[in-house]
């Protein structure tokens, strides 16, 4: 029986480019945000200074425009009833993205998600400044492991659905992760099982029938 599932957001929940990637479409800094990317993947910066570096571009502008830029989510079909197998079997649902928290928090309040932890971008009278608290970097397992000793609930009694590199601590400390259309071949490797498609429902079903839920 699962007693918690640990969602990722980008890519797992939403359709389309990242909540960073329209932000910085909509403030037209997508050439420098690129290069941030690249030493990112190269290892030459850690998830807090990209995350930094890349709020950083946004300063000066209203904190409206970066509202309409990410509102409303693109949920992908299935999620919402994905989700509400989930709440209808009395499982916690943790919303657990490297994202923006005006998005992850849209997600979750459409969702209906118990709790969501995301990376929170600061605003002084309504204009970026420029600043971002990082709290989901580049592990999310100590907000999995947070989660976990609140509730006093087992790692073995829960499970994830990801499909990025940061999703990786996850998969490794929740007892049923699956990879829902993965972009890592680590990501595949840790999973109990991998769901390719884009329907959420068939990864939400495939975590209940490892979990021996007749869904």
């Amino acid at each position: 029986m699962l007693e918690a599932v640990f969602l990722d957001v980008d890519g797992t929940l939403t359709s389309g480019v990242s909540c960073w990637q329209l932000a910085h479409a909509r403030f037209g800094v997508e050439e420098q945000a690129n290069e941030y990317y690249r030493r990112a993947m190269r290892k030459e910066i850690d998830y807090d200074t990209w995350a930094k570096l890349d709020v950083a571009l946004w300063k000066g502008r209203p904190y409206e425009e970066l509202v309409d830029a990410l509102l409303p989510p693109n949920l992908l079909p299935g999620v919402k009833e994905g989700v509400q197998l989930f709440l209808e079997n009395g499982i916690k649902v943790i919303l657990v993205s490297g994202g923006i928290d005006i998005f992850v928090n849209a997600v979750k309040e459409e969702v209906g998600a118990h709790e969501a932890y995301s990376n929170i971008v600061r605003r002084e009278n309504g204009i970026l400044n420029g600043d971002i608290e990082v709290h989901v970097g580049t592990s999310k397992a100590p907000v999995v492991e947070n989660v976990l000793r609140r509730f006093g609930i087992p790692a073995e009694r829960t499970g994830c659905i990801g499909d990025h590199y940061n999703d990786i601590d996850m998969f490794r400390l929740v007892g049923l992760p699956v990879a829902f259309n993965p972009k890592t071949r680590v990501i595949s490797r840790l999973a109990k099982k991998v769901v390719k498609g884009d329907n959420f429902l068939l990864a939400a079903k495939a975590l209940g029938e490892l979990a021996g839920y007749d869904w």
